[in-house]
């Protein structure tokens, strides 16, 4: 059985290696001849590429000429008409060949053959001969034959060496001629103009159109005579006497070019492609087709031509067919392997698939094991970070409602900022990991485009105010306000792209805008949403990657911007998820404009407003807890007594408990108690999930909504409080106004303000100042009253400016005027100013009644803000300086000071401004303390060159 085994071996293993060679052999002639097709195919795309560039270049040089022979300088020279003509015509001869450096000379030679103008190409710059050095070219062809022509006639020359006084110029320099006649308007001839071209930059272009095949690139002349080799000896010949030519090297070669005017050919000297230029030709054929000029009379040497060729020489050919049969034998050799083991390798088959198969199982257990793990750790992660946030900013949110000092009140609202980026970093990093694991979930409901985006705007409109930019959100497109989507995460990636935006521009604006781009189908349309600021930009290099996890457009160790370098990286899935695409345009120092598009459908107005109006429902009213009970179960002490604090606040009464096993034994002997019930997850004796599940046992609880209050915010734990029983889910740290919301949602409760509240005397009226609207934005009275104050020093003064400057500095103008009275509630101002700036835009003149309008909202606003804000109530005591002091001393921390807010390092600063504050006394450096405790080393600069002019130091 064996020996008959090695026999069906054998007889097999020959007819495949008969087999095999047949195959090769054919293999090997069929590749061979592809190569030799392919580098033919190539070479003759190579030689017809230069060819065309030299018949462009011959076309450009045409053109060149008959645009000098129209220029009004020369025509004013030939009538005599001003005495500045030649100046004039020299210095446009210098500017063109300036704008064109293929230029050795252009030349003005009069009827008797003396150079009337000359500008030389000397040193990298055009030169003017100078009036004595002119000279005589009346025996010269060129000028025989030029002026002889009728009007629109061209000559041109051969390419040759250039001659100075008989003497052939060194180093070598070929060039050729283009020349025209010259007439005046009445028909009289005034000689030639002509140009003299540089055949080097002409080869060199050649050459160089071809990549790196140009090194076997050459061009020969009618005679055979090399203009460019691949042995530079052999070049110029005919003219160095030389006589080495193509035609006395290769005989059968040349006469098979003169046969034809492009081929391929191949004999013992390699395989050769040439394409043959006719210069006369180009010059007669460069008019475009159908034009109505007629022809150019051409005339010059006849048989002038240039030959484009190249060459593949023997030993590259053989080369390439040798690399055709390596790579085929070392196939052969492989297949032969192939064929001897394929036998073996039929036998152990199964056996490595089994093998796999269990390999494959085991790393797909791995895998989902560490998928667990990383969804364990981030559910723990979350509830212990959560969990005193939500205590940090809990108590900080009631600190915030208390009667404060000024400094206390400013630094609870520090407290509440850091708190809300530390969870929106940690938001970030959550979110990240839930659209990894495929967790997010995109919505498709209807909703109306403008107001997500006014809700965009009243969102970032703070923040956009703070650093006085202007954020201007530009008009939907027509047709396109009520569609069907995910709103939600379309306002989650704005808000990202916008506050990114905010984030690095130093000054200007931030502009949202959606386009339509094409409607697909009836009722289907694609819109793009940009996102344009006019911040630090993004370098091509980092573009590549800004959207890829943990990336930042400032990596430096002294970087001014912080993040996680998740947000674009959600963006971009967000926006893939719902189907479409984002990308950035930027450069630095110019801004940047992000972008993405997502497809739509279009609704009828009808369609949309039912659910919008029954969201904003409670919203709009006045939501008390009054009258509720409200159990809060939680194992941490800190939360339970924040919840109480909170929620008694607004009326309700709270029911306290530590862990689950207690809230339910309370319960059911208690079971109409309560109204609602805030649930914990994690607590020991008794989870949030199992509690919950007994609670829905007891029919006399069934009804009672139970609200999830977890620091875990994955979607399995929000799905998981769902299936237990739980009617919703609130994440900690929690929104205080969406919690009491919520809570009056679920018990239908609507009830009016508690009673015995006092409610707040009406706001005075100031025309032209909405201080309801500005307060919202801003949070604090006293530093929108500062604002406000700077408005009038910076804005005071712009409608009695606008009758002063251009149409596009007073565009400028009333757009930063206009956003900077909107950001501060400054309505009938911001509306007067976007009234203007559109006329202005449109290049309108009669602007003097919107410019009256302006001025008078203006004078209204003014007046209106010395009411609220009146100027004497902001008087910054920093002009009140220690006496004695030392002015030496005080101007050399004043200058170390600015290096150090220049920085912008806190740490470098304030043992500068403990100093600063030592020497002049704490109320002289209230102003500057307080721009560098808000971060804001700008505002502190302004600081110290303001103080710097009350003690009269320079720095």
């Amino acid at each position: 059985m064996a020996s008959n085994a090695l026999r069906n071996f054998f007889v097999l293993y020959l007819g495949a290696l008969a087999l095999i060679g047949a195959g090769v052999a054919f293999f090997v002639a069929a590749e061979i001849r592809h190569a030799h097709a392919v580098k033919a195919v190539a070479d003759g795309e190579m030689v017809t590429r230069a060819a065309q560039l030299a018949r462009q270049h011959l076309r450009d040089a045409i053109s060149d000429v008959e645009y000098l022979i129209r220029l009004p300088a020369l025509r004013d020279a030939v009538a005599g008409r001003r005495a500045d003509a030649m100046p004039r015509l020299a210095r446009q001869f210098s500017l063109y060949m300036i704008a064109n450096p293929k230029f050795d000379q252009l030349r003005w030679i009069g009827s008797d053959g003396r150079e009337r103008m000359r500008v030389d190409w000397v040193d990298g710059q055009p030169r003017q001969v100078a009036a004595s050095r002119l000279q005589d070219k009346s025996g010269r062809r060129y000028f025989q034959v030029a002026s002889a022509l009728p009007p629109g006639g061209v000559h041109v020359s051969r390419l040759d060496l250039n001659i100075e006084h008989g003497i052939i110029e060194r180093p070598l320099k070929p060039v050729y001629r283009v020349a025209l006649p010259v007439f005046s308007d009445a028909g009289e001839r005034h000689g030639i103009l002509i140009a003299n071209y540089l055949g080097a930059p002409l080869l060199d272009a050649v050459v160089a159109a071809v990549g790196d095949d140009g090194a076997r690139l050459m061009v020969v002349d009618q005679d055979g005579a090399w203009l460019r080799s691949q042995d530079p000896a052999d070049e110029w010949g005919f003219a160095l006497g030389t006589q080495v030519s193509l035609g006395a090297r290769y005989p059968e070669l040349w006469a098979a070019i003169q046969a034809a005017p492009s081929g391929q050919r191949q004999d013992e000297s390699g395989l050769w492609t040439w394409e043959t230029v006719v210069p006369l030709q180009e010059v007669a054929s460069s008019l475009p087709p159908g034009s109505s000029e007629p022809a150019p009379l051409v005339v010059g040497p006849q048989d002038h031509r240039w030959t484009v060729l190249a060459r593949l020489e023997p030993q590259q050919l053989a080369a390439m067919y040798g690399r055709v049969i390596a790579s085929v034998a070392g196939v052969s050799v492989v297949m032969a392997l192939v064929a001897a083991l394929l036998c073996v390798l039929i036998t152990r088959s199964q056996f490595r698939i089994e093998r796999l198969n269990q390999a494959l199982e085991q790393r797909a257990e791995a895998a989902e094991m560490a998928t667990r793990a990383k969804a364990d750790f981030l559910a723990n992660m979350s509830h212990e970070i959560r969990t005193p946030m939500n205590a940090i900013l809990g108590f900080s949110y009631l600190l915030g409602k208390m009667t404060l000092p000024d400094r206390a009140g400013v630094l609870v609202g520090r407290i509440q900022t850091a708190g809300r980026t530390l969870q929106g970093i940690i938001d970030d990093i959550l979110n990240f990991s839930r659209i990894e694991a495929g967790g997010v979930e995109i919505l498709d409901r209807p909703f109306d485009l403008a107001e997500l985006l006014d809700e965009v705007r009243e969102l970032m409109a703070l923040e956009a105010a703070e650093k006085r930019l202007n954020l201007q959100l530009l008009p939907v497109p027509e047709g396109c306000e009520r569609l069907r989507g995910d709103p939600l995460r379309i306002e989650q990636v704005l808000v990202n792209l916008i506050g990114n935006a905010l984030k690095f521009t130093e000054r200007g604006e931030v502009t949202v805008a959606v386009e339509r781009l094409r409607e697909a189908e009836a009722r289907q349309v694609w819109l793009r949403f940009s996102v344009t600021d006019t911040g630090i930009g993004i370098a091509p290099s980092q573009q590549r990657d800004i959207f890829s996890p943990f990336t930042q457009v400032d990596v430096s160790s002294t970087r001014r911007f912080g993040g996680t370098g998740l947000g674009l990286a959600i963006c971009q899935r967000l926006v893939e998820e719902m189907g479409g695409r984002i990308g950035v345009e930027s450069a630095p120092g110019q801004g940047s404009r992000f972008w993405f598009t997502l497809g739509f459908e279009v609704l009828a107005p009808q369609e949309v407003g039912d659910d919008a109006s029954r969201s904003d429902e409670v919203g709009r009213e006045a939501l008390s807890l009054a009258g509720l009970q409200v159990m809060v179960v939680d194992d941490s002490e800190i939360n339970r007594d924040l919840a109480r604090t909170i929620l008694a606040d607004v009326g309700a009464e709270v029911v306290l408990a530590d862990n689950g096993r207690e809230a339910v034994d309370w319960l059911n002997a208690h079971p109409d108690s309560v109204d609602l019930v805030l649930m914990d997850i994690q607590m020991p004796v008794l989870d949030g999930y199992e509690a919950t599940r007994q609670i829905r046992a007891n029919p006399a609880l069934e009804r009672v909504p139970v609200v999830a209050v977890s620091a875990g915010v994955l979607e399995s734990e929000r799905q998981a409080a769902l299936d237990a029983g739980m009617c919703a889910f609130v994440g900690k740290p929690f929104d205080v106004d969406e919690v009491v919301a919520l809570i009056a949602r679920l018990t239908r409760r609507r009830v009016a303000a508690r009673a015995g509240r006092r409610q707040p005397a009406p706001a005075p009226h100031y025309p032209g100042l909405d201080v309801e609207r500005g307060l919202a934005l801003w949070r604090d009275a006293k530093r929108y009253r500062r604002y406000l104050r700077q408005f009038v020093r910076d804005h005071g003064e712009d409608a009695r400016l606008l009758g002063a400057v251009d149409i596009e500095s007073g565009e400028r103008l009333t757009h930063k005027l206009k956003g900077a009275a909107g950001n501060l509630g400054l309505t009938d101002v911001a509306e007067a100013a976007m009234a203007l700036n559109q006329l202005q835009r449109q290049g309108r003149d009669d602007t003097e009644e919107a410019r009256a309008r302006l001025q008078r909202a203006l004078d209204q606003a003014l007046a209106s803000i010395e009411r609220f804000a009146p100027a004497g109530a902001e008087t910054p005591p920093a002009t009140v300086v220690a006496a004695g002091v030392d002015p030496e001393r005080a101007r050399a921390l004043l200058g170390e000071l600015l290096a150090a807010l220049d920085s912008d390092s806190p740490a470098a600063i304030k043992p500068l401004l403990a100093d600063l504050e030592g020497l002049l006394g704490p109320s002289a450096v209230e102003t500057l303390r307080e721009a560098v405790e808000h971060f804001d080393f700008r505002g502190g600069e302004t600081a110290v060159h303001r103080l710097a002019e009350t003690l009269e130091v320079r720095l």
